[in-house]
């Protein structure tokens, strides 16, 4: 649940093809996530607009580990300050572009 002032961007399965958190320059202030794969998986940030990102290519501002079959929530003291766009995708790699078999779950407040 976001805190005052947050808005929520959410995606009920994430995946290999950058979506726009906010078409906008914004701030993140924290995250969820589940990941029901038996694999890890990794959550990307681009501050870029989502239909330049390509996954596996465009170097990512921020990327987060997701364990198998878990969860995990990240929250940033000082947040994550994005100048263009918040996008983000998901992957079974740090740095590859290959898609998780289901998508995840993300939850991302941001303003």
């Amino acid at each position: 649940m976001a805190g005052p002032g947050l808005s929520v961007y959410r995606e009920p399965a994430l995946s290999n093809t950058a979506k726009a958190a906010k078409t906008t320059e914004g701030k993140v202030y924290s995250m969820h996530v589940e990941n029901s794969n038996a694999t890890k998986s990794y959550v990307h940030f681009y501050d870029v607009a989502a239909g330049s990102v390509t996954v596996g290519t465009t170097v990512p501002m921020r990327t987060m580990f997701v364990p198998a079959t878990g969860g995990m929530d990240f929250a940033w003291t000082v947040p994550l300050d994005f100048d263009t766009a918040i996008s983000c995708a998901a992957t079974t790699t740090a740095t590859g572009g290959t898609a998780p078999v289901a998508g995840l779950l993300v939850n991302v407040d941001y303003t």
